[in-house]
């Protein structure tokens, strides 16, 4: 859709010129207009062919559009080009037939050629008009029509007449387009001010939310997070909207400037700059940007810029010199918001830890099952595991929402609340400890994969105690499996203790077992896992404080 897009642009940047000539007055440029005409013509004929073409093979509603106004002007360039040649004849006409009365010695007072005009026809306004025409230009969201006035005046002096005024009245008419689309540019630059606003909003409400302690105030920083990215999406979309008009109607006008003074060679450059930068910009910033077209705006805007310079040289040639100065010192990169990275936040209901002052009385095995995400992280806190049930939910002491999960091993894990993200899970910890609890520990899956591997660096672990928690790891195993002597160790000595298995970058297994308050006890055991099995690694780490 892109490269459609870009190709509906450059058909209207090519149409910009048919206007300009259609609405040229007649007088001494009538050749030269029918030359350009004929030029137009060619070049549309070529463009026409190429979307027709292209449409046979992607046939979309944009370039059905671009397809009809070119056939439009095509048909135009046909009309004009019929108009002036029966304008050109009548002119010659009238100045043979003055010049035979002139020879007969009957020569009458000079008058005005009045040429006929054709219904329907664009009829070029006087000054009081044109600048009329020119103030509803300013106010409109249209492009401004270039209109090149003219007076009336004899045959003789219509040439140079011409030329005066409408050097003037384009001087005119360039700075009033330069100042409207100058009022424009200011408008899109508060807009991405706005922007700009938006994007440190969304930053710092993702920097509540990573550092929440608790899940109210991460789930109001999560809010502040989603209003900030939506506020920012409606003002890029509005900032899409409003350049490409602008870029639009500029060229245009811009266009029909340098075909008044024929500098085809400044158009040309100006259409082959705007070509390469969008092939090499659009590429450069498409992953690197929040926005492509906010990325792209100053970019598109110095290609204006050029072309607006090179004009001034010759309808505004004091200011020339400060917008070439201006172009060749033209910041592209103030606009360049890198994307920001989104929470890795699952799908699931997040709740948080309740301590009910009477405890409901229902057996353990009613409590739901923990229901795991497929993608995103998700956090719980597990407060015990069992080979048989607790009777009732009266031992968990009013704690709620509790849930239940049986693993691999057999054994059934019990969870109370769930978290977003490790920290936002720390004063409901706290909270637990409060209430009784011993031990609960943070546990956390990662696209639907609970990470055994994970290791809990919260504050809320954390006490005055100076007391670690330790977990034995088993390493070297090539095989995948745990072997059985080890097994058999670890089921007689420490049958509650929780068995993990993870998989290292290097293809081999790990397994951890437990969570062990005393450092001795971990290695009471770890001792005799390796007296069993002497061809693996095993070791005694801290996992954190308690």
């Amino acid at each position: 859709m892109v490269d459609l897009r870009r190709l509906y642009i450059s058909l209207l940047f090519s149409l910009v010129l048919l206007t300009a000539v259609a609405q040229t007055p007649v007088g001494g440029f009538i050749e030269r207009q029918l030359s350009q005409l004929a030029l137009r013509g060619e070049r549309i004929t070529a463009e026409l062919d190429t979307a027709r073409q292209l449409y046979l093979t992607s046939p979309t509603d944009s370039l059905a559009m671009a397809i009809h106004e070119l056939e439009k002007q095509s048909l135009a360039i046909e009309g004009a080009i019929a108009r002036l040649s029966e304008q050109q004849k009548a002119v010659v006409e009238k100045a043979r037939s003055e010049e035979q009365e002139v020879v007969a010695g009957d020569a009458q007072p000079e008058q005005p050629i009045e040429v006929p005009a054709e219904p329907q026809e664009v009829v070029t306004p006087a000054p009081e008009q044109a600048k009329e025409q020119v103030a509803v230009a300013e106010d409109s969201t249209e492009e401004p029509d270039v209109i090149i006035p003219q007076e009336e005046v004899s045959p003789q002096e219509q040439h140079t007449e011409d030329k005066a005024v409408v050097s003037e009245e384009l001087k005119s008419l360039f700075s009033t387009t330069t100042k409207r689309y100058a009022l424009t540019e200011q408008e899109i630059d508060g807009l991405i001010n706005d922007y700009g606003k938006a994007y440190k909003e969304i930053f710092e409400a993702l920097d509540g939310y990573e550092k929440a302690t608790s899940l109210s105030t991460l789930e109001k920083h999560y809010a502040d997070y989603l209003g900030a990215v939506e506020r920012s999406s409606k003002i890029a979309d509005a900032i899409a909207d409003r350049s490409d008009l602008l870029f639009t109607s500029k060229a245009k006008a811009y266009l029909m400037f340098t075909d008044t003074l024929g500098l085809d060679s400044l158009r040309a450059d100006y259409i082959a700059l705007a070509e390469q930068t969008e092939a090499t910009m659009t590429e450069k910033l498409a992953s690197r940007c929040t926005d492509l077209d906010i990325a792209m705006y100053p970019h598109r805007l110095r290609g204006t810029l050029y072309l607006e310079a090179m004009l001034a040289r010759h309808y505004a040639p004091e200011s020339a010199d400060s917008l070439l100065k201006r172009y060749e010192e033209f910041d592209t990169t103030h606009t360049l918001f890198t994307p920001w990275n989104t929470p890795k936040r699952s799908n699931a209901t997040f709740k948080g830890v309740k301590i009910n002052k009477k405890a409901k009385d229902k057996a353990v095995s009613s409590l739901p099952t923990l229901k795991i995400p497929s993608e995103g992280e998700l956090y719980s806190i597990t407060v015990g595991n069992y080979a048989s049930l607790p009777p009732s939910t009266k031992v968990f002491r009013g704690a709620t929402p509790l849930y239940r999960e049986r693993r691999e091993d057999g054994r059934t894990y019990i969870y109370i609340g769930l978290y977003p993200t490790a920290k936002s899970a720390q004063e409901d910890i706290a909270l637990l400890r409060k209430a009784g609890f011993k031990q609960p520990e943070l546990v956390m899956w990662r696209d639907g994969i609970r990470r055994d591997d994970f290791v809990d660096r919260s504050s809320a672990t954390t006490s005055t105690s100076k007391v670690s928690m330790w977990r034995i790891e088993i390493g070297g195993i090539s095989g995948g499996a745990l072997p059985a002597e080890a097994l058999a160790v670890i089921r007689e000595k420490a049958p509650r203790k929780e068995i993990s298995k993870f998989s290292n970058p290097d293809g081999t297994t790990l397994y951890t077992i437990g969570i062990f308050t005393k450092e001795s006890e971990a290695k009471t055991l770890a001792t005799a896992i390796g007296k069993a099995s002497s061809e693996i690694s095993i070791k005694v780490m801290p996992v954190g404080k308690k």
